[in-house]
């Protein structure tokens, strides 16, 4: 039979070894959807996800991070946040106050936002769940999408006027190129907005077969 001492010594833990324990398992359910940079930049590798779930993601992986590194922020900006959703600020706004009601985060300051720990667990395991049973869930999409020449957009469209684009660049290429002008964004977003905004939509850039470029296919090139 368990006496006191046993039963106190289980219910009594050390604070900072039970939420290591708890970020650790967090972490690897999380592994799967995304991961985050040493400088805070955060890595969605799940595109399919809906819009309010990638905000989560983004508070969430913050949160975790925060607890290996204390140099990375425990939050994020809807700056941060709307780069990644690519939806307009506004709609990027309105997802987050929702999230907010929801009770899933709180508002820190104005546009900076955290996950509330207690709702971590139950979000992965969901997102685990789902993709277990093999649901899709459809973004619905905003009234207020578009595309446009804001965030990554912009930062894209200021290489092509700068002329980056007049010899064939690869995708690798074109996030070196942003990075050096520190613009940092994930290469999936990258290629999405370089196919769909510039090659597909504004007709700006035109995709050729890449030579010499190892596993790489595409290069992207102003259209003449």
């Amino acid at each position: 039979m368990t006496n006191e001492k046993e039963i106190e010594n289980m219910f009594i833990v050390d604070e900072n070894e039970y939420t290591k324990e708890k970020v650790k398992k967090y972490a690897e359910k999380a592994l799967k959807y995304a991961k985050i940079a040493k400088n805070g930049q955060i890595l969605i590798e799940n595109n399919e996800l809906p819009s309010d779930e990638k905000i989560k993601l983004c508070l969430v992986v913050r949160f975790i991070a925060h607890n290996f590194d204390s140099g990375i922020q425990s939050s994020a900006t809807l700056s941060e946040i709307q780069k990644i959703i690519q939806e307009r600020t506004q709609a990027t706004g309105s997802r987050l106050s929702k999230i907010v009601r929801s009770g899933f985060a709180k508002k820190i300051e104005r546009g900076v936002y955290q996950v509330m720990p207690h709702k971590i667990e139950f979000f992965l395991d969901n997102l685990l769940l789902r993709d277990a049973q093999g649901i899709k869930v459809k973004s619905s999409p905003s009234k207020n999408k578009r595309i446009s020449t804001k965030g990554i957009g912009k930062d894209i469209q200021e290489l092509v006027v700068g002329g980056f684009f007049n010899t064939p660049k690869t995708i690798k290429e074109i996030s070196k190129k942003l990075r050096e002008e520190v613009k940092f964004h994930d290469d999936r977003v990258i290629d999405a907005t370089v196919r769909n905004g510039f090659v597909s939509n504004k007709k700006v850039l035109k995709r050729i077969p890449a030579v010499d470029k190892g596993r790489t296919k595409w290069e992207y090139v102003i259209r003449k």
